[in-house]
């Protein structure tokens, strides 16, 4: 559906109807790939945009894509003048591997207000079948409101 919106110079809605299936863990690799070039190309948050490609990262670890973008993104970084002192909790990333994705570790990150890292052991959690569905459910939703 998402390439029908672009294919009718709909990228808003095509945006919309990718985000909603990453939302809802039902997208895949190509479509958040997809996803992060349409939010590039309509010049979204490269903050909300990292979020995705590290979500694409758990999945998809050696994705050339994400890292091909992480790159671009820090020389388009580095070329700007702003101040490396002020660096939000959210503006971080890290490779979580699915041997350290814990429970405690999840717990460690959602105490200390890193609710997009926590979100991320949540998800490798689930993928790697340590985490009960129920609990998962309820937590994301818990994620989900902590970080709106």
């Amino acid at each position: 559906m998402a390439k029908i919106e672009i294919l009718e110079n709909q990228t808003s809605k095509a945006e919309g109807l990718l985000k909603e299936a990453h939302n809802n863990n039902t997208a895949s690799i190509e479509m958040i790939e997809l996803l992060v070039k349409i939010r590039d190309s309509l010049k979204r948050s490269k903050l909300e945009t990292q979020k995705i490609i590290n979500s694409l990262l758990i999945i998809a670890p050696d994705n050339s894509f994400s890292h091909q973008w992480n790159q671009q993104n820090n020389i388009l970084h580095n070329n700007t003048k702003t101040k490396k002192n002020k660096v939000s909790k959210n503006n971080f990333t890290f490779e979580i591997n699915y041997e350290m994705a814990s429970l405690t570790f999840y717990k460690i990150l959602k105490k200390q207000k890193y609710y997009s890292q926590a979100k991320l052991v949540l998800e490798a959690l689930k993928k790697s079948n340590k985490i009960a569905s129920n609990i998962y459910n309820k937590e994301i939703k818990i994620i989900h409101q902590l970080s709106n």
